[in-house]
């Protein structure tokens, strides 16, 4: 059997949790990962505010073209409910996430062994449209649906770039910044919950030597 190895000074399990509010008008500032790496090997689990854990990406995703010119794929599919990373809501913001929870809408950008997913839930019933643009601007998909503790949205990203997904609802909105580098074999989510005035965010990382 092939075993894991896992990044030095790390365990297994480990993880980084990080949270913020997103502003209505702008998008986040993205951090290398690299650049938090020196602060993440003195614990197992860690807690950073809107910096991420380091790249095992092998590519540069500076030297890639973006999303849309390199033809990306772009597939809506079924996901596996279970699998998905709904019990960020709990955790952060204290959410009863229902029990039968399920996908409005559920997309696939790129098809490769390395991903990262956006998930997008609303605390309440409420139509959110929701468009992911690469790095170029390019509108790679839209749609509307109505969001709830019992739908929530998610699109699981195979391709490197700097996507950013928008945010519109009735009285709030906001940009998440997706960082390529966060593109890679390990396991990590941005968990977005709308409110009626805020869309706030936070993120899930493992931290397993690829």
């Amino acid at each position: 059997m092939a075993e894991t190895r896992v990044r030095p000074s790390f365990q297994r399990s480990s993880h980084v949790i990080l949270q913020k509010t997103l502003v209505f008008d702008g998008t986040i500032d993205r951090m290398n990962r690299r650049a938090v790496l020196s602060t993440l090997v003195a614990s197992a689990s860690v807690s950073v505010a809107g910096c991420a854990v380091p790249s095992q990406s092998t590519d540069d995703p500076a030297d890639l073209e973006p999303a849309g010119e390199r033809g990306v794929s772009v597939t809506e599919y079924d996901p596996d409910d279970g699998d998905v990373s709904v019990h960020l809501y709990e955790t952060t913001w204290d959410l009863e996430v229902a029990d039968d929870v399920t996908a409005a809408d559920a997309v696939r950008i790129g098809s490769s062994d390395d991903s990262h997913e956006v998930v997008i839930l609303a605390a309440s019933p409420i139509d959110v449209t929701l468009t992911v643009l690469d790095s170029a601007g390019e509108g790679l998909y839209e749609m509307t649906a109505e969001l709830s503790p019992a739908a929530y949205a998610l699109f699981r990203l195979e391709a490197p770039d700097a996507y950013t997904v928008e945010v519109v609802a009735d009285s709030s909105d906001g940009a998440v910044a997706v960082d390529p580098e966060w593109i890679d074999c390990n396991r990590s989510t941005q968990a977005v919950l709308v409110t009626d005035d805020t869309v706030d965010e936070t993120m899930e990382s493992e931290l397993v030597d690829c």
